[in-house]
């Protein structure tokens, strides 16, 4: 079975709408994410290629540095297939950590750093990871050291906040944190990056291809279930960013400069930020956290051309005061991906900024990108998430007949095919031949495409309410309730009915200052929504669950109101009984 082809007889209506330049199909660069790293140290030796907080490397720099990390982990017995993991936040020693592993053989397991240390230490059984990358900060290092001799961990990496910090800030980094800087352990098992890194008179190590199955295990999120690993090869990932490449036309080789704030152990953030960045011999002005105030100077001194984010970040940059006095002249490219976009929020934060804020919409099985609006060079359709990138199918399938696919305008299943699709689930044989079947992704996302084959983005299957056996979606629930000026947030969940089955409940965060009741809020959706999808029970709420990556945590915020934690409602108000 072939994942990667495309049937000829397959419709693709959005090729016809692709905007000038962009190919149906993209061929990506043989071999492995080290050697297209290598390719762009040779191409673009001079060029910056990280500036964090004003330490800035060259690529021919972090070349050197790669190498002999790469060095480092073949000596601590890194060798094909040996699983290294990534947790710490984004840093330069991360983004050196990840080719280096890469390139002595090794499969790369990103790891969050905000994941507690009960979840590292599962991940680090499931994935069988023997060495980790961390940082010399508490609490993310307690949480990995923790896991030193009571799992099968035998080695850990740390990187130094205050090395890669420029002068004078490292000396003021160490006094002012000295409470959060962790001591080391005189254990031979912790290993300090300057010594991963350590000239040993070795020769210059060739550049590897871990297993041509595996370069990263990847964990979906686990916003509504447990996270599984997803298996994503060097040809997935190197197709995907080529697909990016691609379809970004305006995008110059050795001339942008990317804001790099998403968390780089998300797939979204290693693909659209990290290896875009490399494939174009981009910049990557590094943020380990997100501060919009802070990321507002930045786009403006730094003269920051892609912007990358999630809706959480373009809502907060949008709603952050300084935005009106930030000149954000040098952007040329912004995406919003990760989540739902509110097209309010679009429009918003392209007055303010200037510039059309694209779409996208993907899952980590697909490394993740599967497809993308382009309103500076194409047309953008309000609500959708664009057209699938070049080499990509997209079908729409009925769950009753899982082979079938509807016709334009119904919703059914999103099903993808192309090179960026998985490999499957580490150590999951039944869930990943559920999920590939027939040569198509079946992504348990709802959907459906117009005529031209734009793609819109309806719910999870999860985020289905049936009421009165009729199914009802949770997001067209939360666009209509988000149109409200009051509302700064919202998530709706199905709630068990004596008498109708299900019925929609709304959690509300509402804007500071605003207040909002039941009647008002009915009188506004009343026009927007059908009985059956008006909420019965709206609880105003202090705040919503969310994981680092922006998405709310559907599962963990109910069990929140029922445990009465700080995120419970403050009041609670019944719907109307149409």
């Amino acid at each position: 079975m072939n994942m990667h082809g495309q049937d000829r007889d397959v419709a693709r209506p959005w090729l016809a709408h692709y905007p000038a330049g962009v190919p149906a199909i993209v061929k990506p660069p043989q071999g492995s994410l080290p050697a297209l790293f290598a390719a762009t140290v040779a191409n673009h030796t001079n060029r910056p290629f990280i500036d964090f907080y004003g330490s800035r490397i060259t690529y021919g720099e972090a070349g050197a540095l790669v190498d002999r990390a790469a060095r480092g982990f073949r000596r601590l017995g890194v060798k094909s297939g040996t699983r290294v993991g990534l947790c710490l936040p984004n840093s330069p020693g991360g983004v050196l950590c990840y080719f280096a592993a890469l390139a002595a053989g090794g499969t790369v397991v990103n790891f969050s750093p905000l994941a507690a240390e009960r979840q590292i230490s599962g991940q680090i059984e499931d994935s069988e990871t023997d060495i980790i990358v961390t940082i010399d900060l508490q609490p993310v290092f307690r949480r990995v050291i923790g896991a030193l001799g009571r799992s099968r961990l035998r080695r850990i990496i740390v990187c130094r906040m205050a090395e890669m910090l420029p002068f004078p800030r490292n000396i003021a980094f160490r006094l002012r944190e000295h409470a959060r800087i962790a001591t080391l352990p005189d254990d031979e098992r912790v290993v300090e990056f300057a010594a991963l890194t350590a000239e040993t008179g070795e020769g210059a190590a060739p550049v590897l291809q871990a297993s041509p199955d595996v370069a990263i295990i990847q964990y979906t999120g686990g916003t509504t279930g447990t996270p599984k690993g997803v298996l994503l090869s060097h040809h997935n990932l190197l197709a995907n960013v080529a697909q990016l490449c691609a379809w970004f036309t305006r995008a110059e080789p050795g001339a942008e400069r990317f804001l790099a704030v998403l968390p780089f152990c998300h797939s979204f953030g290693m693909t659209a930020v990290l290896n875009f960045a490399v494939s174009l011999g981009g910049e990557l002005v590094i943020l380990p956290r997100f501060r919009p105030a802070e990321a507002l100077r930045v786009i403006e001194r730094r003269n920051i051309t892609m912007l990358i984010g999630v809706p959480a970040i373009f809502q907060a940059l949008a709603d952050c005061p300084a935005i009106a006095r930030a000149d954000l002249s040098s952007l040329k490219v912004c995406v919003s991906g990760g989540d739902t976009l509110a097209e309010a929020l679009a429009q918003r934060f392209t007055a303010l900024s200037g510039v059309p804020l694209a779409e996208g919409y993907g899952l980590t099985e697909c490394g993740p990108v599967v497809s993308c609006s382009n309103p500076l060079e194409g047309i953008a359709r309000a609500g959708s998430c664009g057209l699938p990138l070049p080499g990509t199918d997209v079908a729409i399938m009925s769950s009753e007949a899982a082979t079938a696919a509807l016709p334009a305008g119904q919703i059914g299943e999103i099903c993808v095919r192309g090179p960026q699709v998985m490999q499957g689930y580490w150590r999951r044989p039944a869930a990943t031949r559920a999920a590939l079947r027939d040569g198509w992704l079946h992504t348990g996302d709802l959907g459906r495409v117009d005529p031209d084959g734009y793609l819109f983005f309806v719910s999870r299957e999860a985020d289905v309410i049936s009421v009165r056996g009729y199914k009802v979606y949770a997001r067209t629930i939360e666009d209509a309730i988000r149109e409200h000026p009051a509302v700064a947030d919202v998530a709706v969940f199905a709630q068990p009915d004596a008498t109708r089955g299900e019925v929609p409940k709304a959690y509300i965060v509402l804007r500071d200052g605003m207040t909002l009741d039941a009647a008002a809020l009915r009188a506004f959706l009343a026009d927007k929504l059908s009985p059956n999808e008006f909420p019965r029970i709206i609880e105003i709420r202090d705040r919503l669950l969310k994981s680092e990556f922006g998405k709310i945590l559907k599962q963990d915020a109910a069990s929140a109101s029922d445990a009465g934690s700080p995120s419970a409602p403050r009041t609670e108000r019944p719907g109307t009984e149409g």
